[in-house]
């Protein structure tokens, strides 16, 4: 499975997806985030959950986790505070008051977001992908990215879509992966 970038050219061979272990509720969610990232509804960004780039008439835009927080409904954009060239929205989970230990910006609003659409802990599940036919430098290891760090190297929310996808449905093993290739974190 390759991962595509904007302009289409691959950025990245799935070597490995893990299966998620999700209930009935979870999977469900997740199926509608999934659909929200086909959809075309949102506007895709990097660095930051939610924002608005300088100059950019398209309005708001979301990495793929801001747009698991919009659906979610268990919290609300709060201050936009500017962060380079993008005005950053902070999320504040319902009945939090803003404060700079709970508004989050950039990673997702705890745990309790994670555990919405069943992710596990730490910015969810690991991808293992390989670079090796892109860069010559590290033929013999293998990269990990996690949903975050796929939007904002780049690829596609309907790329994402399908890695997520790949998740609730079992999981996927390119019939090229070596696990004895080392992993780099």
């Amino acid at each position: 499975m390759d991962l595509h970038n904007q302009e289409g050219k691959v950025t990245f061979t799935v070597m490995k997806i893990p299966a998620l272990e999700l209930t009935d509720e979870q999977k469900s969610r997740t199926l509608n985030w999934i659909e929200k990232l086909e959809s075309g509804e949102f506007l895709q960004i990097t660095s930051v959950l939610r924002g608005v780039k300088n100059g950019i008439p398209y309005g708001i835009g979301y990495c793929c986790l801001g747009v698991a927080c919009e659906i979610s409904g268990l919290g609300k954009w709060g201050t936009e505070i500017p962060s380079g060239k993008i005005f950053q929205h902070l999320f504040v989970l319902n009945g939090e008051v803003p404060s700079p230990s709970n508004a989050y910006e950039s990673l997702p609003p705890s745990q309790v977001i994670q555990d919405w659409f069943g992710m596990p802990e730490d910015v969810g599940f690991e991808i293992i992908l390989n670079r090796s036919r892109f860069r010559t430098d590290d033929r013999e290891k293998y990269h990990i990215k996690r949903l975050p760090g796929l939007n904002d190297a780049g690829v596609t929310f309907a790329e994402i879509a399908k890695v997520l996808r790949a998740a609730v449905n079992g999981g996927y093993t390119n019939s090229q992966y070596d696990p004895t290739i080392s992993v780099e974190r």
